[in-house]
């Protein structure tokens, strides 16, 4: 029998392999990997630099504290500046020749892209901070059923790791999530009701988001649509809790149903 395999690279402890994959989707999640660690090497000097000077680490770090460390936080800035400056392109590096034309293209934004992403990081862990905060309130606790369905949702938005595991285009979408629920919170007590028949109605697709969420490692399901159909439900949340706030796409819950339909189909 003829054996397809998708040639790819893996990267384990440092060190760069290649590795023939038995899905395309494997072999280009990997890849990421893999080229990061090979930029990593190219750019001992430049990282080196950026470490020491990141913006506001300190402060990030500190608002971070809940989450990882110091050390951490640091190692996935400098991962994701990577991937937006030399990763995030739509057309992936396969050759030798293109991968040194996109390091030298790009290596000159390295250090404005982390700037942007210490900003980023710095609005989304303040508001998260926020929310928190809002969560320990009396007047918000008693309302169970939202405050449970928020602390889910925020656990499966912010989670150790989140800033390498989330793609950067969704990434940059938190801070609207992140008003939604502090918004939501705000008018909970006027909408009791509102808000728990919002909450029964997304909770066919978030139960199904969790669960995709939670195998997907296990089932080596890194499929773009499992991407958009899991961001869908945080558009979905932001038109039902806080239509005041402008959704990015068109979104409701037939959309989802239809998103489903066709992630299954897959």
């Amino acid at each position: 029998d003829l054996i397809i395999v998708y040639p790819s690279l893996i990267e384990e402890e440092g060190k760069v392999y290649k590795h023939a994959f038995e899905t395309q989707e494997s072999a280009d999640y990997y890849l990421r990997y893999g080229l990061r660690e090979l930029f990593k090497r190219e750019l001992k000097q430049e990282i080196k630099y950026m470490r020491k000077n990141l913006r506001s680490i300190e402060k990030l770090a500190l608002l971070y504290s809940n989450i990882g460390s110091k050390d951490e936080l640091i190692n996935e800035v400098v991962n994701l500046s990577i991937d937006e400056t030399f990763l995030y392109d739509d057309k992936p590096i396969r050759k030798q020749d293109y991968f040194f034309a996109t390091l030298s293209e790009n290596k000159q934004n390295l250090l404005m892209n982390a700037e942007k992403v210490c900003i980023l990081l710095e609005t989304i862990l303040n508001k998260q901070i926020t929310v928190y905060a809002r969560l320990s309130d009396d007047d918000i606790a008693k309302h169970i059923g939202a405050s449970s369905d928020i602390e889910e949702q925020m656990a499966y938005l912010i989670f150790g790791g989140f800033i390498n595991d989330v793609p950067y285009k969704y990434l940059q979408q938190y801070p609207r999530y992140l008003d939604s629920i502090i918004k939501r919170m705000e008018k909970i007590n006027g909408a009791q009701q509102k808000d728990q028949q919002n909450t029964k109605l997304i909770q066919e697709h978030w139960n199904r988001i969790k669960k995709l969420v939670d195998n997907a490692y296990a089932t080596d399901c890194f499929t773009t649509s499992l991407n958009e159909y899991r961001w869908m439900i945080e558009e979905l949340r932001i038109s039902l809790f806080t239509q005041e706030l402008k959704t990015k796409i068109p979104i409701s819950i037939k959309r989802m149903d239809k998103a489903w339909e066709m992630y299954k189909n897959l």
